[in-house]
């Protein structure tokens, strides 16, 4: 992308915040891709991101946050007052409200949290203490698990009174629990939607399934996508209690960013538990100069492909 492209984006960007016009600023930042988003709002100033965070509706803020880096996506949230940038991370996924919390300061961690809907903050406090390399720390929280004494027909009903909660869960499969809330079989979505409503669910329900603990490694995680063709593995603690679930695109993720970080480290770059024992200042200048360097990685890469 050209260095005109870049500024035209930013300077639409300052002119709809400018004029508080809340529902053209959203349709403008949904146009925009990852990248370009994140240039754009490295362009602007504190006060600017801020602004734009409040002028979008919580939900949406929270759909740029989780489209930058965790790191960029902390820089946001740390110009809101805690009760603002707490109703924008009630609305991110679990996964990415933990990382991000993550890469703030203590201090502002917690005043978020505490300011948060209680049953999230809830999950907040369980995520956040498992390290971000394993099932724990990239699992998500929000999945469907109910008691393995249900009919199909309940089961298929809970769903339906509840569909826009769900939709935003990616579901794929329901998990089926003992009475003591152990893991004892999973219900594929299709399989729900062929049976017959007063069919128990244990009819249907694979027993046994495939899972991996909270403790599981990142090379375990990927090892076990790598051998089977699932979009998500369910998480257990060494009780067999499920509590979260796995998803493939986000162990991907996870990885890449552990090569990057790698490469990092090998190239002298801080980051990680580093990064975030630094002073404010000094951690504000490390992320400054990543996004320059990727900015001006981006525009070596335009000008090589222009010629």
């Amino acid at each position: 992308m050209s260095e005109e492209a870049i500024r035209e984006h930013w300077e639409v960007l300052t002119d709809l915040i400018g004029a508080a016009d809340r529902e053209e600023l959203s349709r403008f930042v949904e146009s925009l891709s990852s990248s370009e988003l994140a240039r754009s709002l490295s362009r602007l100033d504190s006060e600017e991101q801020a602004d734009l965070l409040k002028l979008l509706d919580p939900q949406d803020a929270a759909e740029l946050i989780q489209s930058l880096s965790d790191s960029q996506g902390a820089d946001l949230i740390e110009e809101l007052e805690p009760h603002e940038a707490a109703a924008i991370v009630d609305e991110m996924d679990s996964d990415h409200r933990v990382d991000v919390l993550n890469e703030l300061d203590e201090d502002d961690a917690h005043a978020i949290v505490e300011r948060m809907d209680p049953e999230e903050a809830h999950d907040v406090r369980q995520l956040i203490d498992y390290p971000h390399d394993t099932a724990g720390g990239i699992m998500v929280t929000e999945f469907l698990s109910y008691p393995i004494t249900l009919t199909v027909g309940e089961l298929l009903a809970d769903i339906h009174g509840n569909a826009e909660i769900y939709s935003d869960y990616g579901v794929q499969y329901a998990y089926i629990l003992s009475e003591a809330g152990t893991l004892v079989g999973v219900v594929r979505l299709r399989d729900l939607i062929l049976t017959k409503p007063d069919a128990p669910v244990t009819s249907i329900m694979l027993a046994n399934p495939l899972y991996l603990y909270v403790d599981s490694t990142l090379e375990e995680i990927n090892e076990f996508f790598d051998r089977y063709g699932f979009v998500g593995v369910p998480v257990t603690d060494h009780r067999g209690k499920l509590v979260g679930v796995v998803r493939r695109a986000d162990a991907e993720e996870a990885a890449s960013e552990r090569a990057t970080q790698d490469l990092m480290r090998f190239g002298g770059i801080v980051t990680g538990e580093e990064l975030r024992s630094m002073p404010t200042m000094s951690r504000t200048l490390r992320r400054l100069a990543w996004l320059l360097l990727n900015l001006c990685l981006s525009l070596v890469a335009s000008s090589v492909i222009l010629r």
